[in-house]
């Protein structure tokens, strides 16, 4: 399963699990560690709230060349 913020996912607001409440769990992490870098970078942090949080268990490929 994948979990995923739309608005955030290309700063590393994604993640996965083998079920949807590890794939959660495992973003909110991801989302912790974005905050902590932003923070460090002395980036903003997003004050909108995100339209919803993603889940999907449609299978992506990624190939790394």
């Amino acid at each position: 399963m994948r979990a995923y913020i739309p608005e955030l996912e290309h700063k590393g607001a994604a993640s996965w699990g083998y079920t949807e409440k590890e794939a959660l769990e495992n973003l909110e992490n991801a989302v912790d560690l974005l905050v902590a870098h932003l923070l460090e970078i002395g980036e903003g942090i997003p004050t909108d709230p995100p339209s919803q949080i993603q889940v999907s268990d449609v299978p992506l490929v990624a190939i790394a060349i």
